[in-house]
């Protein structure tokens, strides 16, 4: 078991704590600050349980609060070929997966060899053409907090030759 800690006006994660083994008191969110901040932590945080062992970061990167409960974010999927030849169209998939009931997303945001940009989405998803003008190793990544990591896609652009 774990505790999410929240802060109430940015809505930003601030911690994780998991329970410790042993004869330890209860995990509450004023046991995970020291004793001279206790008396107005409930007024700056939030806590949820969760079922979760993360670190504070993992958390970060996977969970969220929607209406007073704790989810894991939505992920996207990046799918295109390993390869593209310069100058030509080269289709990348996005899809947004395991959003909550009636979510929609209406953008997400990429970086495409170190450019970054919104890619407007229908539905969670998109296809995306794109062009590759140079040859050379391109990675195509999310980079959009809204969503959990994954990895990137990388495409390996072929030089025309005349």
């Amino acid at each position: 078991m774990g505790l999410l800690i929240v802060d109430k006006q940015t809505g930003r994660i601030h911690s994780h704590r998991v329970q410790a083994v042993g004869n330890v008191p209860p995990l509450t969110l004023e046991t995970c600050f020291p004793p001279w901040e206790r008396a107005t932590i409930r007024e700056r945080y939030e806590a949820y349980e969760t079922s979760c062992n993360y670190s504070t970061q993992e958390a970060r990167e996977n969970l969220r609060v929607v209406a007073g409960q704790v989810y894991h974010k939505p992920t996207v999927t990046l799918k295109g070929q390993a390869e593209a030849t310069e100058g030509e169209p080269y289709s990348l998939t996005i899809a947004v997966t395991d959003a909550l009931p009636g979510e929609e997303f209406a953008e997400v945001r990429i970086e495409v060899g170190g450019v970054e940009q919104s890619i407007p989405l229908v539905d969670n998803q998109a296809v995306v053409p794109l062009i590759f003008e140079l040859a050379g190793e391109y990675k195509v990544s999310v980079v959009d907090d809204r969503f959990r990591p994954v990895p990137a896609v990388t495409v390996e652009v072929l030089e025309v030759i005349e």
